[in-house]
């Protein structure tokens, strides 16, 4: 998993090594698989990549388990489809963006 801060990017190894320094902080591990995390004024943003024009809404479990787990309502999807758009599901709110690849 990648971590984006401020468009900056910590690789997974650096920010564990990183962590070492805050006292106070602690991790939960959940058992669920997204493609990055992007921190906006330390507000986490989960960030799932979907390379395809149709996208249902059981494909984001792990976003909602994420989120409700954290107490997120904002999540991400990167799309292939060149349509934003936003759905909801229960207080969860996702936008998906479109991306494209060169």
């Amino acid at each position: 998993m990648l971590i984006i801060y401020n468009t900056s990017i910590i690789s997974a190894p650096f920010f564990s090594s990183t962590l070492k320094s805050f006292k106070n902080l602690s991790i939960k591990v959940i058992p669920v698989e997204l493609d990055f995390i992007f921190l906006d004024n330390f507000k986490a943003v989960p960030v799932e990549v979907k390379y395809k024009e149709k996208i249902y809404d059981r494909e984001f479990k792990n976003l909602e388990i994420f989120c409700r787990k954290f107490k997120l309502k904002k999540a991400l999807c990167l799309w292939k489809n060149i349509n934003a758009e936003k759905i909801k599901l229960g207080e969860l709110v996702i936008e998906k963006k479109p991306i494209y690849f060169i």
